[in-house]
């Protein structure tokens, strides 16, 4: 039987990244709400007057979740954070019930910044009563937790920002796009129907449906897409398969089914054997990094990426084409719970240069790495 030597060494599996929480506090507003289109000095019927001033007046410097100083028309705050408004407005009182049920509602009342895409009670209500009842339960907190932040981009994105961004990275990890026509922005599809409502801590966009997240992890959308049965199988043989369903943040740079079939004739069958099963796991981890998502519209800012395997992955950019090992992308930015995956034509090997492969669109590192995987310094 022939043998495969690689000659490269294997580290062992990166631990996942994994999404902490702040905790829960009440928010303590003891407001009665107003509706959100009386929102100049209306009564609540109880001698106080509620008012949310939506119109952005001032301008002032944001920096962005990909770390680009952007400028944004940001409106003078009414001194309220983003858990007072939102206890403050009718429209929102089924957004308070779960932020209060997910623990959200003290990271909301705190002294962080993000920009709230939020949903009416009329937009929660197309769910239907069944979906509502269900996220509630104790059982569905994770769930809850992974819709909820679906909606919150860290920094302030004004609506003018908005209208030029063509997506954003949120707090569950997912990434959101934006399309503006005709001045109206939409996200994820979804009608942005009230902007720029000002807070001590934030902004937030009314939206009248509710974004969903992808619900799968790594191995499930691979499934799902069909095409990568092969890859699959493998990552089973190779003893990493619980890679692609526990949490964390990995990027995977998956071969199709296509791409296994080049391979030299034999060396598949050769590899899924129980004692090649370390170097099946070499070549696999290579294909995996982890701790970033990592978009087809970043891969152009870095130069290597470190991989499961210990070895890094070439990526390089020459006038906006990106190539990476050996291969070329022809599937990218699927989204999962745990990761972002791509698709690729070739099985990349460690140790092979770059030669074809072109992925198109220059961008910044998600979550402020640079090519070493270190933090990246502010400017």
């Amino acid at each position: 039987m022939r043998t495969l030597t690689l000659g490269i060494a294997l580290s062992a599996l990166v631990g996942s990244l994994a999404f902490a929480q702040t905790g829960t506090t009440n928010n303590g507003t003891g407001n009665t709400k107003s509706n959100g289109n009386n929102v100049n000095g209306s009564s609540n019927g109880s001698g106080n007057t509620k008012s949310v001033n939506t119109n952005p007046t001032t301008t002032g410097e944001t920096t962005m979740p990909n770390g680009t100083n952007t400028t944004s028309n940001v409106a003078k705050s009414t001194g309220r954070t983003i858990a007072q408004t939102v206890a403050a407005n009718d429209d929102f009182d089924t957004l308070e019930s779960l932020l209060t049920q997910a623990g959200l509602n003290g990271t909301f009342a705190g002294t962080g910044t993000f920009t709230v895409f939020a949903p009416t009670d009329s937009a929660f209500a197309l769910l239907g009563e069944e979906s509502l009842t269900s996220l509630t339960q104790p059982e569905n907190k994770a769930k809850l937790t992974s819709i909820l932040t679906y909606h919150v981009v860290p920094g302030v994105m004004s609506s003018s920002q908005l209208a030029k961004t063509a997506n954003a990275n949120t707090v569950n990890g997912q990434r959101i796009g934006f399309n503006s026509n005709n001045g109206n922005v939409t996200v994820e599809q979804v009608k942005i129907t009230q902007t720029d409502i000002q807070c001590s801590n934030g902004v937030i966009h009314v939206i009248d449906a509710v974004l969903v997240p992808s619900e799968s992890n790594l191995a499930e959308v691979a499934n799902a897409k069909g095409n990568y049965s092969t890859f699959l199988k493998a990552c089973k043989a190779a003893g990493i398969d619980a890679t692609l369903v526990k949490s964390g943040n990995y990027t995977v740079f998956a071969p199709t089914d296509e791409a296994f079939a080049k391979l030299p004739a034999g060396m598949l069958e050769m590899l899924m054997q129980p004692e090649n099963r370390m170097q099946l796991r070499e070549i696999l981890s290579f294909h995996v990094v982890p701790g970033n998502r990592w978009y087809s519209t970043d891969l152009g800012s870095r130069s290597e990426l470190p991989t499961v395997s210990g070895e890094t992955l070439s990526v390089q950019n020459d006038g906006g084409t990106v190539t990476l090992a050996n291969g070329m992308v022809v599937k990218s930015d699927m989204q999962a719970t745990n990761g972002v995956f791509h698709g690729v034509d070739t099985v990349l090997l460690p140790g092979v240069s770059s030669t074809s492969a072109t992925v198109k669109g220059k961008g910044k590192p998600v979550n402020g790495t640079t090519a070493t995987g270190k933090e990246k310094e502010s400017n």
